[in-house]
């Protein structure tokens, strides 16, 4: 069990980066931790489509840059939680294309934008 040793000194260290990292490398119950991420990342995008209903979900930060250890299995409990799932389009669901830095690329687009009226 690789996070437990990597813990074991340090319990307060963890990080989504470092669970991911154990998932990856095949840690058990890292990915045992990833599916519940997934299992409730799920549950909350379609909590979130309920009252918006968007067409499209983009996950960024450290939850994109890991997301292909969980994304497919959120799409799946995202579309068993989704209201009316049978009869509406559901959202794509995607990571950014952009890694971790697309929310302070966003930002910095719309000073650009503001700055530039």
């Amino acid at each position: 069990m690789l996070l437990a040793r990597e813990l074991s000194d340090d319990p307060g260290s963890l990080t989504g980066r470092k669970v991911a990292a154990a998932a990856e490398a095949g840690d058990p119950v890292a990915q045992e931790a990833m599916g519940e991420l997934a299992r409730w990342l799920g549950v909350g995008l379609a909590m979130v489509s309920d009252v918006f209903d968007p067409d499209l979900i983009v996950l960024s930060g450290g939850v994109g840059a890991s997301s292909r250890l969980f994304l497919d299995d959120a799409r799946e409990h995202f579309a068993q939680q989704l209201t009316g799932a049978k009869y509406r389009r559901k959202p794509r669901i995607r990571a950014t294309e952009l890694g971790e830095r697309a929310g302070m690329l966003g930002a910095a687009a719309l000073a650009r934008d503001a700055v530039a009226r």
